[in-house]
């Protein structure tokens, strides 16, 4: 029954998705499996995502619900579009409908882009990272590459941000403490007039305003949250307009202890709808860029502003690889330039993905730091990181000196 609306169950009766198969292709008379090449990149796709364990990815589908697109069909034009270079959905909602290969890997079947959308950030994040690791696996074990040496290098990756988009974080540490600085000095303001009123008028009435007021005294500007000097500003104004309600029975309308209160209020007024919001906006900036780092994009706050290769300044990151025959074994992205102090986080992803350490690792000398190269003698790796300070002169002048033993493939100094 499930067949003749288009359905089959994967996993019993725990889950039901749309039929999926590929053998149905032919169309209009056209077999298109006939005219996909043998050793096509599209087969290769085809053939790790069906031999995978896809426990997890079959673990985050409902058994309620209309039935979806089988989620291995769904993995394999993720994949595939993005082993070709198409990453948005619509791209490859388009190359579902019109390209071959595609047409192929979903046997005919046409999700939109919501869904591939839904699928690609939702459903199959995890799962990616499982398929560049088998592919990795599966060219040692067919000899394309060796695991046992690995070649490290790192470069700039533009961001998709606008170049304009910089928030900096000494300008918005500068802004911050201007307005703060303003806010504090309208309080003192505040607690100064308080005090010379409450000498001059020291009725009952103005007493009890005073003390309505001692909360400014306990408040710290300068370390204070934006809403806590939120809080103060509009509890002021209330106090402050109290104030203003109690001189008014006592002195005449334009008594100058009324309009130095109305002054306060005013300015008050401005702080609370114009530098408030202003604070509450430089200090989500600051916790957006964070501790390590010293700028970000508003378009795209993970992203650093960064020297690119051609000298400009704009938001991207930094990603340190690892490499073996030219193929990628190992990637690690971050948004802070410090290659150096990356190396040993890259090695680590190297072991928890591959389940081994390289036994020699090359690279430049933004990897030959000393923690670089005591972190690589603990694990046993033998380093070929080029040190810092390394001059090619000096070791060149000392070269004629030594004697090569082919047999042992080692230089030999002059002293033996």
């Amino acid at each position: 029954m499930l067949l003749e609306y288009g359905l089959i169950n994967i996993r019993s009766s725990e889950m039901s998705y749309r039929e999926y198969n590929q053998e149905q292709t032919d169309i209009f008379g056209l077999d298109i499996n006939a005219r996909i090449p043998e050793h096509h990149l599209v087969r290769f796709v085809n053939d790790l995502i069906e031999n995978m364990d896809l426990t997890k990815l079959h673990a985050q589908y409902s058994p309620e619900g209309s039935p979806a697109y089988n989620p291995k069909m769904m993995l394999k034009i993720i994949v595939y579009a993005y082993m070709n270079g198409i990453y948005t959905c619509r791209k490859i909602a388009k190359a579902v409908r019109e390209n071959i290969n595609f047409i192929w890997l979903t046997g005919d079947q046409q999700p939109d882009f919501r869904t591939i959308n839904t699928f690609a950030w939702t459903r199959c994040k995890d799962v990616l990272a499982e398929v560049f690791c088998k592919v990795v696996l599966m060219a040692e074990e067919k000899g394309y590459l060796e695991l046992d040496s690995c070649f490290i290098d790192g470069t700039t990756l533009r961001a998709n941000a606008g170049k304009n988009s910089y928030i900096w974080k000494k300008s918005a540490l500068r802004y911050q403490e201007q307005v703060k600085t303003r806010v504090d000095n309208l309080f003192c303001r505040i607690k100064k007039l308080n005090e010379e009123e409450q000498l001059q008028y020291g009725d009952q009435d103005l007493r009890e305003v005073g003390t309505q007021l001692e909360f400014l005294n306990e408040l710290n500007v300068e370390e204070a949250e934006p809403e806590e000097i939120a809080q103060a500003v509009e509890k002021a104004q209330s106090e402050l307009q109290k104030a203003v309600d109690t001189l008014k029975t006592h002195l005449p309308s334009n008594a100058p202890a009324i309009k130095n209160i109305n002054h306060l209020l005013s300015e008050l007024n401005k702080i609370q709808k114009l530098d408030v919001p202003k604070l509450e906006k430089y200090d989500q900036q600051i916790e957006i860029i964070g501790k390590d780092r010293n700028s970000a994009s508003k378009t795209d706050n993970d992203a650093t502003f960064i020297r690119m290769k051609d000298s400009l300044l704009a938001p991207g990151y930094v990603s340190s690889i690892s490499t073996s025959n030219q193929f990628v074994t190992a990637v690690h992205l971050y948004n802070v330039p410090r290659e150096a102090v990356e190396y040993t986080t890259l090695m680590d992803i190297h072991y928890t993905s591959l389940g081994t350490y390289p036994k020699q690792v090359i690279g430049d000398a933004a990897y030959g730091i000393s923690v670089n190269l005591d972190y690589t003698h603990k694990k046993k790796i033998v380093s070929y990181l080029k040190p810092p300070d390394y001059k090619r002169d000096y070791w060149d002048s000392l070269l004629p000196g030594f004697v090569y033993e082919e047999t042992k493939d080692q230089w030999v100094c002059p002293n033996g």
